[in-house]
């Protein structure tokens, strides 16, 4: 009896170890069940491409065509080809305030940001080196309205400036 006991088990093993080497479970699933059972899996990613070299050329938007509202983790940019010489507006130089980039969820697309200063990104972009990487995070979203990307409004990235760069901007997000 013991016997067909230790038999039964080594055969048990054997077929759960072909099992497993025939049919392997993914180990890429990262997440969580809600409270209502379903699954978030993992973040996503939108992006888009900008070259800065005209005042009309410095912005441009995203649109969230997904079926909810999203929670902005995190913006990127990242610049190549920079050059010192830019300038404001109508080609007013810049000086001393600076390159800046600022995004900001809007109506329109590549309209600017208006008076929209509930910003997801404000930074300022390094004009002494050719290449630029810049990333913001956030810990969280809880009482921060600017990280909340509503469903059918753009995320509108805008440059306070125009430049000789070519630059992908990107954002990392939940959907809510």
């Amino acid at each position: 009896m013991k016997n067909n006991t230790i038999y039964v088990s080594l055969i048990v093993i054997a077929l759960v170890a072909l099992g497993a080497y025939f049919y392997p479970q993914s180990g890429s699933l990262v997440g969580a069940v809600s409270p209502n059972g379903a699954y978030n899996y993992t973040t996503s990613w939108s992006s888009i491409n900008l070259l800065p070299t005209t005042a009309n050329g410095t912005s441009t938007s995203i649109l969230n065509t997904g079926a909810s509202d999203r929670a902005v983790m995190g913006t990127y940019v990242m610049c190549t080809s920079v050059g010192t010489s830019y300038t404001f507006g109508t080609g007013v130089p810049l000086l001393s305030l600076g390159w800046t980039l600022t995004a900001a969820t809007t109506s329109t697309a590549n309209s600017g940001l208006g008076a929209n200063t509930d910003y997801i990104l404000n930074t300022s972009i390094a004009t002494t080196t050719s290449v630029v990487y810049n990333a913001s995070t956030t810990d969280g979203i809880l009482g921060d309205l600017s990280r909340l990307w509503p469903v059918n409004t753009y995320l509108t990235f805008n440059f306070n400036a125009t430049n000789t760069a070519a630059c992908a901007l990107g954002v990392e997000w939940l959907p809510l």
